[in-house]
């Protein structure tokens, strides 16, 4: 589920033009990746909660609480200006 959630930040990011979107997008799909590779091998469910769904929810509360305080409130600069 984080891999779908985060192609999808990734996606807006592009659309809203913000830059912070693209890193979160990546990591939040890297944590369910991780997570699938963990399942993969065998890993504990624990593990794999953790990493797929504890970890993106830590990401996607750091950054709405770095957007509500101002902090990536900038657009990523496009080629044209």
């Amino acid at each position: 589920m984080s891999v779908v959630v985060g192609v999808h930040f990734v996606a807006l990011a592009a659309i809203w033009r913000l830059r912070v979107f693209h890193l979160l997008g990546a990591a939040i799909a890297l944590c369910g990746v991780a997570a699938v590779t963990a399942a993969a091998i065998g890993a504990s469910s624990a593990v794999i909660d953790v990493v797929g769904g504890v970890l993106p929810g830590v990401l996607l509360l750091a950054a709405g609480s770095a957007g509500a305080a101002g902090a990536v409130s900038q657009p990523a600069r496009t080629a044209g200006g």
